[in-house]
């Protein structure tokens, strides 16, 4: 693996190998000592997404990358060891993307995180990253710990009467006895009179304008994330303006580029999309005129469509389509014979169809709602 990289919202640029996408730190449990945030990433390697398990190594600095530079926590140390940690965390990684409570002293070689940690200015946090027998590489640049919402947290709080809390609290109290609330107010009347003092406030994120080259405006459209990419395509511009176009933005560079059109589907809207992994199948939906039961696939790394048998039931709309890790499966909608309760399930590797049994099925219906 080469010079791995964070890529954050100024979108920094990594020369040569993997990138990491992040989501911003939430504390998730805070008790009279240990702190637990909840911290998500993205990881690709040569520009493609990590799975399998991968080694991490998580330090807390403040005035990181300053002559005043100075550890102030690191996963095998509540206190803050110099540099790389020793011992490393093993994580899971699912399409590249991998999660970890920081400071859960329940995970191998995860110390906790002292309160105290937080009460200091211009935290960051730095990770390195191994796949296997590689050596550690540090991920750069270091993340701000910010942007998430003004919390608090009870020095004592296993120690607070249930019955001294307020009503909204104590319903929260019931999960865990050592919990961290927010509140939109600086000197929150209730919550400090429970017990709880101020633990650290912090801007609240704000929204960002896209850039420009996004798809035209449509409704009935589908959407696909890929781990890197959103791929819309389809819709309808209104009335009987049917879309067989669409655009897919990069959210490493930024940018939206159209998706190709020769030997695409025909248009359509309130149809369905999936991701495979590797491309988006398209089925379903209705031209304005009628349905058709062909679709179609799309290769977004060469730009390219691929054509989809036709299915054996009727084409469809406002049906399930999910995507089963192997297959896709089609389920219920509107026809216009009316609403539907049959499916199929289409195999993209052999380009071919299978029956789903109808005995047993819920009654028909549209606009239902499937998950996997």
């Amino acid at each position: 693996m080469k010079d791995p990289r964070v890529i954050s919202k100024n979108r920094c640029r990594a020369p040569l190998g993997a990138w990491m996408l992040f989501c911003l730190l939430v504390p998730f449990l805070v008790g009279a000592v240990p702190v637990t945030f909840q911290y998500q990433g993205h990881i690709l390697v040569n520009g493609e997404a990590v799975d399998g398990n991968g080694n991490f190594k998580f330090s807390i600095l403040r005035d990181a990358g300053t002559p005043n530079e100075a550890d102030v926590w690191s996963n095998d140390s509540p206190n803050g060891s110099p540099g790389e940690p020793v011992s490393s965390v093993s994580l899971t990684l699912r399409r590249g993307v991998y999660s970890v409570g920081l400071g859960d002293d329940t995970i191998p070689n995860m110390a906790p995180i002292p309160p105290a940690v937080f009460s200091q200015n211009n935290l960051s946090l730095r990770i390195w990253f191994s796949q296997g027998q590689e050596p550690f590489a540090q991920l750069a640049p270091d993340t701000t710990i910010g942007s998430v919402a003004f919390a608090m947290r009870a020095a004592t709080v296993d120690q607070v009467e249930e019955s001294a809390l307020p009503e909204s609290v104590s319903q929260f109290m019931a999960l865990t006895d050592k919990m961290t609330f927010s509140s939109q107010q600086a000197t929150d009347a209730e919550l400090i009179a429970a017990g709880y003092e101020v633990f650290r406030e912090l801007e609240a994120a704000t929204w960002e304008n896209g850039p420009e080259g996004a798809p035209s405006a449509r409704v009935g459209h589908s959407g696909v994330w890929t781990g890197r990419e959103f791929i819309v395509w389809g819709g309808s511009a209104g009335g009987s303006n049917i879309l067989g176009t669409g655009a897919k933005y990069d959210e490493i560079t930024g940018e939206w580029v159209s998706v190709a059109t020769i030997s695409a589907p025909f248009a359509r809207r309130v149809h369905g999309a999936v991701w495979t992994g590797d491309r988006m199948l398209v089925w379903g939906g209705h031209n304005g005129d009628s349905w058709d039961p062909r679709g179609g696939q799309y290769d977004p790394h060469i730009q390219r469509w691929f054509p989809m048998a036709s299915s054996p039931v009727f084409a469809r709309e406002d049906h399930v389509m999910l995507w089963l890790e192997d297959r896709m499966l089609v389920w219920g909608g509107r026809h216009g014979q009316g609403r539907l309760n049959d499916g199929a399930l289409f195999d993209p590797t052999n380009n071919s169809w299978e029956l789903i049994a109808v005995e047993g099925a819920p009654g028909a219906r549209s606009g239902a709602t499937g998950v996997w």
